[in-house]
Protein backbone atom coordinates (compact mmCIF):
# COMPACT_ATOMS: atom_id res chain seq x y z
CA UNK A 1 0.00 0.00 0.00
CA UNK A 2 1.20 3.49 -0.83
CA UNK A 3 1.77 5.30 2.46
CA UNK A 4 2.10 8.73 0.89
CA UNK A 5 -1.20 10.16 2.11
CA UNK A 6 -0.37 13.55 0.66
CA UNK A 7 -1.01 12.03 -2.78
CA UNK A 8 -4.02 9.97 -1.75
CA UNK A 9 -7.56 10.46 -2.98
CA UNK A 10 -9.61 12.20 -0.29
CA UNK A 11 -13.26 11.10 -0.32
CA UNK A 12 -16.07 12.35 1.91
CA UNK A 13 -18.65 9.59 2.40
CA UNK A 14 -22.14 10.71 3.44
CA UNK A 15 -24.10 8.21 5.55
CA UNK A 16 -27.75 8.17 6.58
CA UNK A 17 -27.23 5.83 9.55
CA UNK A 18 -24.33 4.80 11.77
CA UNK A 19 -25.09 1.16 12.61
CA UNK A 20 -23.66 -1.99 11.04
CA UNK A 21 -27.09 -3.64 11.08
CA UNK A 22 -28.08 -1.68 7.97
CA UNK A 23 -27.44 -3.33 4.60
CA UNK A 24 -26.57 -0.09 2.78
CA UNK A 25 -24.07 0.95 5.46
CA UNK A 26 -22.55 -2.53 5.75
CA UNK A 27 -22.14 -2.73 1.96
CA UNK A 28 -20.41 0.65 1.79
CA UNK A 29 -18.06 -0.25 4.64
CA UNK A 30 -17.05 -3.46 2.84
CA UNK A 31 -15.90 -1.23 -0.04
CA UNK A 32 -14.39 1.58 2.06
CA UNK A 33 -12.24 -0.90 3.99
CA UNK A 34 -10.63 -2.10 0.75
CA UNK A 35 -10.29 1.44 -0.63
CA UNK A 36 -8.35 2.44 2.48
CA UNK A 37 -6.15 -0.66 2.69
CA UNK A 38 -5.42 -1.28 -0.99
CA UNK A 39 -6.16 1.87 -3.02
CA UNK A 40 -4.66 4.71 -0.99
CA UNK A 41 -7.98 6.44 -0.28
CA UNK A 42 -8.35 8.73 2.71
CA UNK A 43 -11.90 8.30 3.96
CA UNK A 44 -13.86 11.01 5.76
CA UNK A 45 -17.29 10.12 7.09
CA UNK A 46 -20.25 12.35 7.93
CA UNK A 47 -23.04 10.67 9.88
CA UNK A 48 -26.25 12.44 11.01
CA UNK A 49 -27.54 10.29 13.89
CA UNK A 50 -26.12 9.15 17.21
CA UNK A 51 -22.84 7.28 17.13
CA UNK A 52 -23.22 3.61 16.23
CA UNK A 53 -20.95 0.59 15.86
CA UNK A 54 -20.33 1.37 12.18
CA UNK A 55 -18.47 4.53 13.23
CA UNK A 56 -16.31 2.60 15.69
CA UNK A 57 -15.42 0.15 12.94
CA UNK A 58 -14.65 2.87 10.38
CA UNK A 59 -12.39 4.67 12.84
CA UNK A 60 -10.53 1.41 13.49
CA UNK A 61 -9.76 1.38 9.76
CA UNK A 62 -8.32 4.89 9.93
CA UNK A 63 -11.32 6.84 8.65
CA UNK A 64 -12.03 10.27 10.15
CA UNK A 65 -15.67 10.38 11.27
CA UNK A 66 -17.61 13.57 12.04
CA UNK A 67 -21.12 13.81 13.46
CA UNK A 68 -23.18 16.53 11.75
CA UNK A 69 -26.97 16.48 12.34
CA UNK A 70 -28.29 16.55 8.76
CA UNK A 71 -31.92 15.77 8.01
CA UNK A 72 -33.23 12.89 5.90
CA UNK A 73 -35.49 13.52 2.92
CA UNK A 74 -37.75 10.47 3.30
CA UNK A 75 -40.92 11.23 5.24
CA UNK A 76 -43.12 8.18 4.93
CA UNK A 77 -42.50 4.48 5.34
CA UNK A 78 -45.31 1.99 4.94
CA UNK A 79 -46.07 0.21 8.20
CA UNK A 80 -44.56 2.81 10.51
CA UNK A 81 -46.59 3.41 13.67
CA UNK A 82 -48.17 6.79 14.41
CA UNK A 83 -45.78 7.43 17.30
CA UNK A 84 -42.86 6.46 15.06
CA UNK A 85 -44.00 8.95 12.44
CA UNK A 86 -44.29 11.73 15.03
CA UNK A 87 -40.74 11.07 16.24
CA UNK A 88 -39.51 11.13 12.67
CA UNK A 89 -41.20 14.49 11.97
CA UNK A 90 -39.83 16.04 15.17
CA UNK A 91 -36.31 14.88 14.27
CA UNK A 92 -36.68 16.29 10.75
CA UNK A 93 -37.96 19.66 12.03
CA UNK A 94 -35.09 20.06 14.49
CA UNK A 95 -32.42 19.10 11.96
CA UNK A 96 -33.98 21.34 9.31
CA UNK A 97 -33.79 24.30 11.68
CA UNK A 98 -30.10 23.69 12.39
CA UNK A 99 -29.27 22.83 8.75
CA UNK A 100 -27.48 26.16 8.05
CA UNK A 101 -25.09 25.34 10.88
CA UNK A 102 -24.77 21.75 9.59
CA UNK A 103 -23.80 22.95 6.12
CA UNK A 104 -21.30 25.38 7.66
CA UNK A 105 -19.68 22.48 9.55
CA UNK A 106 -19.62 20.31 6.42
CA UNK A 107 -17.98 23.06 4.34
CA UNK A 108 -15.39 23.48 7.08
CA UNK A 109 -14.61 19.75 6.91
CA UNK A 110 -14.22 19.93 3.12
CA UNK A 111 -11.86 22.93 3.37
CA UNK A 112 -9.84 21.58 6.29
CA UNK A 113 -9.13 18.18 4.75
CA UNK A 114 -9.01 19.17 1.09
CA UNK A 115 -11.74 16.74 0.03
CA UNK A 116 -11.58 15.69 -3.65
CA UNK A 117 -14.86 13.80 -4.05
CA UNK A 118 -18.19 13.62 -2.19
CA UNK A 119 -19.89 10.23 -2.11
CA UNK A 120 -23.56 9.70 -1.14
CA UNK A 121 -24.67 6.20 -0.16
CA UNK A 122 -28.50 6.27 -0.41
CA UNK A 123 -31.48 8.20 -1.79
CA UNK A 124 -32.82 9.16 1.65
CA UNK A 125 -30.22 11.92 2.10
CA UNK A 126 -29.39 14.78 -0.25
CA UNK A 127 -26.88 16.72 1.83
CA UNK A 128 -23.99 15.24 -0.15
CA UNK A 129 -25.18 16.67 -3.46
CA UNK A 130 -26.05 19.97 -1.73
CA UNK A 131 -22.47 20.29 -0.44
CA UNK A 132 -21.20 19.34 -3.89
CA UNK A 133 -23.24 22.08 -5.59
CA UNK A 134 -22.28 24.71 -3.03
CA UNK A 135 -18.54 23.96 -3.28
CA UNK A 136 -18.11 22.72 -6.84
CA UNK A 137 -16.70 19.34 -5.82
CA UNK A 138 -17.46 16.19 -7.89
CA UNK A 139 -20.20 13.99 -6.50
CA UNK A 140 -20.82 10.24 -6.79
CA UNK A 141 -24.24 8.80 -5.95
CA UNK A 142 -24.47 5.13 -4.99
CA UNK A 143 -28.11 4.06 -5.46
CA UNK A 144 -28.97 1.06 -3.31
CA UNK A 145 -32.76 0.98 -3.18
CA UNK A 146 -35.93 1.31 -5.22
CA UNK A 147 -37.47 3.39 -2.45
CA UNK A 148 -41.21 3.06 -2.63
CA UNK A 149 -41.22 -0.44 -4.10
CA UNK A 150 -38.92 -2.12 -1.58
CA UNK A 151 -39.15 0.03 1.57
CA UNK A 152 -42.43 1.91 1.10
CA UNK A 153 -40.53 5.21 1.12
CA UNK A 154 -41.75 8.54 -0.18
CA UNK A 155 -39.45 11.53 -0.60
CA UNK A 156 -40.35 14.97 0.72
CA UNK A 157 -39.63 16.78 -2.53
CA UNK A 158 -40.77 13.95 -4.80
CA UNK A 159 -38.97 11.63 -7.20
CA UNK A 160 -38.47 14.30 -9.87
CA UNK A 161 -36.32 16.35 -7.49
CA UNK A 162 -34.23 13.25 -6.79
CA UNK A 163 -33.66 12.70 -10.52
CA UNK A 164 -32.63 16.35 -11.00
CA UNK A 165 -30.12 16.03 -8.16
CA UNK A 166 -28.78 12.74 -9.54
CA UNK A 167 -28.20 14.45 -12.89
CA UNK A 168 -25.83 16.86 -11.16
CA UNK A 169 -23.55 13.99 -10.10
CA UNK A 170 -20.35 13.14 -11.96
CA UNK A 171 -21.18 9.43 -11.74
CA UNK A 172 -23.99 7.18 -10.55
CA UNK A 173 -23.54 3.62 -9.30
CA UNK A 174 -26.42 1.12 -9.15
CA UNK A 175 -26.14 -2.08 -7.14
CA UNK A 176 -28.10 -4.12 -9.69
CA UNK A 177 -29.50 -3.97 -13.20
CA UNK A 178 -32.98 -4.00 -11.66
CA UNK A 179 -32.21 -0.71 -9.88
CA UNK A 180 -30.64 0.77 -13.02
CA UNK A 181 -33.75 -0.12 -15.02
CA UNK A 182 -35.86 2.01 -12.68
CA UNK A 183 -33.68 5.12 -12.63
CA UNK A 184 -32.04 5.27 -16.07
CA UNK A 185 -35.23 6.08 -18.02
CA UNK A 186 -35.80 9.11 -15.77
CA UNK A 187 -32.37 10.62 -16.31
CA UNK A 188 -32.44 13.43 -18.89
CA UNK A 189 -28.80 14.42 -18.64
CA UNK A 190 -26.00 12.21 -19.93
CA UNK A 191 -24.46 11.21 -16.58
CA UNK A 192 -22.02 8.25 -16.52
CA UNK A 193 -23.90 5.34 -14.91
CA UNK A 194 -22.55 1.97 -13.78
CA UNK A 195 -23.97 -1.28 -12.43
CA UNK A 196 -21.64 -2.66 -9.74
CA UNK A 197 -22.79 -5.55 -7.58
CA UNK A 198 -21.90 -5.31 -3.91
CA UNK A 199 -18.77 -6.73 -2.35
CA UNK A 200 -19.35 -8.89 0.72
CA UNK A 201 -16.72 -8.93 3.46
CA UNK A 202 -14.78 -12.15 3.99
CA UNK A 203 -16.04 -12.20 7.59
CA UNK A 204 -19.29 -13.64 6.20
CA UNK A 205 -17.52 -16.69 4.75
CA UNK A 206 -19.02 -19.28 7.07
CA UNK A 207 -18.73 -22.86 5.75
CA UNK A 208 -20.88 -25.39 7.52
CA UNK A 209 -19.47 -28.41 9.33
CA UNK A 210 -22.34 -30.79 8.55
CA UNK A 211 -25.69 -31.02 6.79
CA UNK A 212 -29.08 -32.04 8.13
CA UNK A 213 -29.36 -35.22 6.06
CA UNK A 214 -31.62 -37.31 8.35
CA UNK A 215 -35.10 -37.38 6.79
CA UNK A 216 -36.61 -37.87 10.25
CA UNK A 217 -35.47 -34.38 11.27
CA UNK A 218 -37.35 -31.24 10.25
CA UNK A 219 -35.46 -28.61 8.26
CA UNK A 220 -34.79 -25.16 9.70
CA UNK A 221 -35.45 -22.23 7.36
CA UNK A 222 -34.61 -18.59 8.07
CA UNK A 223 -35.94 -15.36 6.60
CA UNK A 224 -33.70 -12.50 7.73
CA UNK A 225 -34.28 -8.77 7.41
CA UNK A 226 -36.54 -5.90 8.37
CA UNK A 227 -40.03 -7.15 9.20
CA UNK A 228 -42.07 -5.31 6.61
CA UNK A 229 -44.62 -6.28 3.98
CA UNK A 230 -42.24 -6.02 1.04
CA UNK A 231 -39.94 -8.67 2.55
CA UNK A 232 -42.64 -11.37 2.25
CA UNK A 233 -42.60 -12.87 5.74
CA UNK A 234 -46.32 -13.68 5.59
CA UNK A 235 -45.80 -15.54 2.31
CA UNK A 236 -43.11 -17.66 3.96
CA UNK A 237 -45.33 -18.33 6.99
CA UNK A 238 -48.18 -19.53 4.78
CA UNK A 239 -45.88 -21.77 2.75
CA UNK A 240 -44.51 -23.39 5.93
CA UNK A 241 -48.08 -23.75 7.24
CA UNK A 242 -48.97 -25.72 4.09
CA UNK A 243 -45.87 -27.92 4.06
CA UNK A 244 -46.51 -28.93 7.68
CA UNK A 245 -50.14 -29.87 7.07
CA UNK A 246 -49.63 -33.61 7.67
CA UNK A 247 -46.52 -33.61 9.89
CA UNK A 248 -43.67 -31.33 10.88
CA UNK A 249 -41.23 -30.86 7.99
CA UNK A 250 -39.98 -27.26 8.24
CA UNK A 251 -39.43 -24.89 11.16
CA UNK A 252 -39.40 -21.23 10.16
CA UNK A 253 -37.25 -18.66 11.95
CA UNK A 254 -37.97 -14.97 11.33
CA UNK A 255 -35.08 -12.66 12.24
CA UNK A 256 -35.68 -8.91 12.52
CA UNK A 257 -36.72 -6.30 15.05
CA UNK A 258 -40.10 -7.14 16.55
CA UNK A 259 -41.77 -3.81 15.86
CA UNK A 260 -44.25 -2.12 13.55
CA UNK A 261 -47.77 -2.77 12.30
CA UNK A 262 -46.77 -5.60 9.97
CA UNK A 263 -45.02 -7.51 12.76
CA UNK A 264 -48.21 -7.34 14.82
CA UNK A 265 -50.19 -8.65 11.85
CA UNK A 266 -47.81 -11.60 11.47
CA UNK A 267 -47.90 -12.38 15.19
CA UNK A 268 -51.70 -12.28 15.15
CA UNK A 269 -51.82 -14.66 12.18
CA UNK A 270 -49.45 -17.15 13.84
CA UNK A 271 -51.48 -17.15 17.06
CA UNK A 272 -54.81 -17.39 15.26
CA UNK A 273 -53.63 -20.41 13.26
CA UNK A 274 -51.86 -22.03 16.25
CA UNK A 275 -48.50 -22.11 14.49
CA UNK A 276 -46.33 -21.15 17.47
CA UNK A 277 -44.62 -24.55 17.66
CA UNK A 278 -42.92 -24.11 14.27
CA UNK A 279 -42.96 -20.36 13.52
CA UNK A 280 -40.50 -18.40 15.67
CA UNK A 281 -39.81 -14.67 15.83
CA UNK A 282 -36.18 -14.48 16.91
CA UNK A 283 -35.80 -10.68 17.00
CA UNK A 284 -32.75 -8.78 15.83
CA UNK A 285 -29.70 -11.02 15.45
CA UNK A 286 -26.26 -9.57 16.08
CA UNK A 287 -24.17 -12.62 15.19
CA UNK A 288 -25.73 -13.68 11.88
CA UNK A 289 -22.99 -16.22 11.08
CA UNK A 290 -23.70 -18.28 14.20
CA UNK A 291 -27.43 -17.90 13.61
CA UNK A 292 -27.22 -19.13 10.01
CA UNK A 293 -25.03 -22.07 11.09
CA UNK A 294 -28.10 -23.49 12.82
CA UNK A 295 -30.23 -23.23 9.65
CA UNK A 296 -30.57 -25.36 6.53
CA UNK A 297 -32.46 -23.04 4.19
CA UNK A 298 -32.51 -19.31 3.52
CA UNK A 299 -35.71 -17.77 2.14
CA UNK A 300 -35.67 -14.47 0.22
CA UNK A 301 -39.32 -13.62 -0.42
CA UNK A 302 -38.92 -9.91 -1.19
CA UNK A 303 -41.10 -8.41 -3.90
CA UNK A 304 -38.44 -5.88 -4.89
CA UNK A 305 -34.99 -6.82 -3.65
CA UNK A 306 -32.63 -4.12 -4.85
CA UNK A 307 -29.62 -6.45 -4.81
CA UNK A 308 -30.00 -9.21 -2.28
CA UNK A 309 -27.14 -8.97 0.19
CA UNK A 310 -29.03 -11.41 2.42
CA UNK A 311 -29.03 -13.88 -0.51
CA UNK A 312 -25.24 -13.82 -0.86
CA UNK A 313 -24.66 -13.90 2.90
CA UNK A 314 -26.91 -16.96 3.05
CA UNK A 315 -24.91 -18.66 0.30
CA UNK A 316 -21.69 -17.87 2.19
CA UNK A 317 -23.14 -19.79 5.16
CA UNK A 318 -23.91 -22.73 2.85
CA UNK A 319 -27.65 -22.38 3.15
CA UNK A 320 -29.81 -23.70 0.32
CA UNK A 321 -31.38 -20.46 -0.91
CA UNK A 322 -34.96 -20.16 -2.14
CA UNK A 323 -35.68 -16.80 -3.77
CA UNK A 324 -38.65 -15.01 -5.32
CA UNK A 325 -38.16 -14.51 -9.06
CA UNK A 326 -38.13 -10.73 -8.80
CA UNK A 327 -35.73 -7.78 -9.24
CA UNK A 328 -32.20 -8.21 -7.90
CA UNK A 329 -32.77 -11.80 -6.72
CA UNK A 330 -33.05 -12.88 -10.36
CA UNK A 331 -29.52 -11.60 -10.98
CA UNK A 332 -28.04 -13.70 -8.17
CA UNK A 333 -29.80 -17.07 -8.38
CA UNK A 334 -29.39 -19.50 -11.27
CA UNK A 335 -32.45 -21.65 -10.79
CA UNK A 336 -31.61 -25.18 -9.70
CA UNK A 337 -27.86 -24.48 -9.59
CA UNK A 338 -26.94 -22.12 -6.74
CA UNK A 339 -30.51 -21.73 -5.45
CA UNK A 340 -34.13 -22.26 -6.44
CA UNK A 341 -36.54 -19.60 -7.70
CA UNK A 342 -40.27 -19.57 -7.14
CA UNK A 343 -43.08 -17.36 -8.43
CA UNK A 344 -43.44 -14.37 -6.11
CA UNK A 345 -46.84 -14.33 -4.43
CA UNK A 346 -47.33 -18.08 -4.88
CA UNK A 347 -46.93 -19.65 -1.45
CA UNK A 348 -48.00 -23.04 -2.87
CA UNK A 349 -45.00 -23.01 -5.21
CA UNK A 350 -42.73 -21.98 -2.33
CA UNK A 351 -44.19 -24.84 -0.29
CA UNK A 352 -43.35 -27.29 -3.09
CA UNK A 353 -39.70 -26.22 -3.05
CA UNK A 354 -39.56 -26.64 0.73
CA UNK A 355 -41.14 -30.08 0.39
CA UNK A 356 -38.64 -30.97 -2.33
CA UNK A 357 -35.72 -30.05 -0.07
CA UNK A 358 -37.24 -32.07 2.79
CA UNK A 359 -37.54 -35.18 0.61
CA UNK A 360 -34.30 -34.73 -1.35
CA UNK A 361 -31.56 -33.69 1.06
CA UNK A 362 -28.82 -34.51 -1.45
CA UNK A 363 -30.28 -31.94 -3.85
CA UNK A 364 -30.47 -29.39 -1.04
CA UNK A 365 -26.84 -30.09 -0.12
CA UNK A 366 -25.64 -29.78 -3.73
CA UNK A 367 -27.38 -26.42 -4.19
CA UNK A 368 -25.94 -25.12 -0.91
CA UNK A 369 -22.41 -26.21 -1.83
CA UNK A 370 -22.59 -24.66 -5.30
CA UNK A 371 -24.02 -21.42 -3.92
CA UNK A 372 -21.22 -21.23 -1.38
CA UNK A 373 -18.45 -21.73 -3.96
CA UNK A 374 -19.91 -19.22 -6.43
CA UNK A 375 -20.51 -16.59 -3.73
CA UNK A 376 -16.95 -16.88 -2.40
CA UNK A 377 -15.47 -16.59 -5.90
CA UNK A 378 -17.64 -13.71 -7.09
CA UNK A 379 -18.50 -11.53 -4.10
CA UNK A 380 -15.61 -11.75 -1.62
CA UNK A 381 -12.75 -10.91 -4.00
CA UNK A 382 -13.14 -7.09 -3.85
CA UNK A 383 -14.41 -6.69 -7.40
CA UNK A 384 -16.70 -3.80 -6.48
CA UNK A 385 -13.95 -1.97 -4.60
CA UNK A 386 -11.62 -2.31 -7.59
CA UNK A 387 -14.24 -0.91 -10.00
CA UNK A 388 -15.11 1.95 -7.64
CA UNK A 389 -11.42 2.78 -7.09
CA UNK A 390 -10.96 2.97 -10.86
CA UNK A 391 -13.98 5.27 -11.12
CA UNK A 392 -12.70 7.57 -8.34
CA UNK A 393 -9.29 7.80 -9.96
CA UNK A 394 -10.87 8.87 -13.25
CA UNK A 395 -12.49 11.77 -11.40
Amino acid sequence: MNKDLANSKKVLFCLHYSGLNNGAVRSLIDVVEVLIKEYNVQAFIIYPDKRGNAINYLESLGAICIHIPFYRVDYYKKGITFSGRIKKEISYAIKKIVSPYSFYCAKKVVFEYGVDIIYTNTIVIDYGICISKKMGIPHVWHIREFGKEDHGLSLRKGDRNLYKNMEKSKAIIYISSAIANKYRPNMKQNVPQYVIHNDISKIFINPRKSYNMDSLNPLHAAIIGTIQEGKGQLEAIRAVEIVNKDFLKVILHIAGKKEGIYYKELLSYVKKKNLEHYIFFDGFIEDVNSYRSKMDIGIVASANEAFGRVTIEGMLSELAIIGANEAGTLELIEDGVNGVLYQKGNEVQLEKVLNQFFNNRNMMKQIAETGYKQAVDKYTTHRAAKEIATLLNKM
